[in-house]
């Protein structure tokens, strides 16, 4: 288990084989893993004393901190808990000055415990992981927290043109003072369900202006992507007519059962909610890029459901050099399996232009492109247009296919291999 500056290494105090599924050895008939000894893990950071570049007088040391000793339950990346058992033999997270407790898929949701006063108070995050922990670990709970119940809110600022305008109506009958403006907090509904006579697959999303969760039940909430039509909230499925709210025990079941899409379970199938044991990475055969910005598809805006999941027809998802994606694609490929010669005979492009094309150092004009793709046509004597509107893909398989008679039509150019036309 690593992170992207903090590792976890399995170790005990005599080190040896632990049971384990999934792991590669095997300890009386069961699959196991190899755990280091305390003291072989102290010498792993001994030898990166020397890659220390703070003066050693401040800094003494490795760079690598022996931060918590813990039994580690993991789920999935940042997603895991450091836990000791206390006297009674129940699980008890490491203190915070020793390991905060991970929040990560959480910490968008309201303190539940005073969501109106200590709205952002992590300490229930702490009670839902010691909670969930003694579940699966089987010691006997009498109830689940009182809090479990409640909807599962979040806030949010009224940042961009949408959300605003889902209040303009709600505006017009408010004096300004009382309007929902620009950057002011709203309660909003993570995750939450339609009713049962909405339209089936289109967007969902409640908000409301600001109020005390305890009115949550009580107020009528907003669909963004229907703002004429009013909501009111439930968290009993068999009420009709309301939408349906998650509560922190759903929400609880969900994050405990959230799958490691990233990794492969024991028998080598992708994870699913109930893989467990020692994961694999899985192994990833990309077919084409597709160019996005970084802020283009607001991954933490749609992991706690302020934002519908990404979809063939998202307005979200901003894609960029479409105009040059089918050079990328199939244009460069192609260019970069022809002899350097030979493409310039074909395209009349000097070869140091050729060059620079086939490193990547620059993109071709429009003009240019349509030489490179004319000489294509030529050779596989194929007619194709220049893409206009995006990348046009084709699978792997046809580009074997493809590759094959340009081998054949570079043979009759009679320049030399690599060699460059003046």
């Amino acid at each position: 288990m690593a992170d992207t500056d903090s590792m976890g290494i399995v170790a005990t105090s005599d080190g040896g084989l632990i049971p384990c599924c999934g792991g590669r050895q095997e300890l009386d008939g069961t699959d196991a893993v190899l755990a280091l000894r305390y003291e072989q893990v102290e010498q792993i950071r001994g030898r990166f004393d020397a890659l220390n570049p703070y003066d050693r007088t401040a800094v003494p040391g490795s760079i690598l901190k022996a931060e918590v000793d813990a039994t580690c339950l993991a789920i999935a990346a940042k997603r895991y808990a450091l836990y000791r058992p206390d006297e009674q033999g129940r699980p008890r997270l490491v203190p915070p000055h020793e390991h905060d407790a991970c929040s990560h898929g959480l910490g968008h949701l309201l303190n539940p415990m005073d969501p109106d006063n200590d709205p952002d108070n992590g300490s229930w995050i702490t009670q839902l992981w010691e909670h969930e922990l003694a579940h699966y670990l089987c010691y006997d709970l009498d109830c689940d927290p009182r809090w479990y119940s409640r909807p599962a809110l979040a806030r949010i600022a009224a940042t961009s043109p949408r959300l605003l305008r889902t209040f303009e109506k709600l505006n017009d009958s408010k004096p300004y003072r009382q309007q929902v403006k620009p950057f002011n907090f709203l309660s909003f509904v993570p995750g939450a369900q339609p009713p049962p006579m909405a339209e089936p697959g289109q967007p969902f999303q409640l908000v409301a202006p600001r109020v005390p969760a305890s009115q949550a039940l009580r107020i009528t909430w907003i669909n963004t992507h229907q703002p004429v039509q009013p909501v009111r909230l439930t968290v009993d499925a068999s009420r009709p007519g309301a939408a349906l709210a998650p509560t922190y025990a759903s929400t609880a079941g969900a994050y405990w059962g959230h799958p490691e899409a990233k990794s492969s379970d024991p028998d080598g199938t992708p994870c699913h909610r109930g893989s467990q044991g020692l994961l694999s990475r899985r192994h990833l055969a990309p077919l084409h890029l597709v160019h996005v910005g970084k802020e283009a598809n607001k991954l933490d805006e749609r992991a706690s459901g302020e934002l519908p999941a990404l979809d063939d027809t998202s307005e979200s998802q901003v894609v960029y050099d479409l105009a040059d994606a089918q050079w990328r694609q199939e244009l460069l490929p192609w260019l970069r399996a022809v002899p350097l010669a030979n493409a310039a005979e074909l395209t009349g492009i000097s070869g140091r232009r050729l060059l620079e094309l086939r490193a990547g150092r620059a993109l071709p004009r429009v003009a240019t492109q349509k030489r490179i793709l004319q000489a294509r046509s030529e050779v596989l004597s194929e007619p194709m247009e220049l893409s206009q509107s995006g990348p046009v893909l084709a699978p792997p398989d046809v580009w074997a296919e493809t590759l094959q008679p340009c081998e054949q039509a570079w043979r009759p150019c009679g320049s030399a291999l690599g060699e460059v036309p003046s």
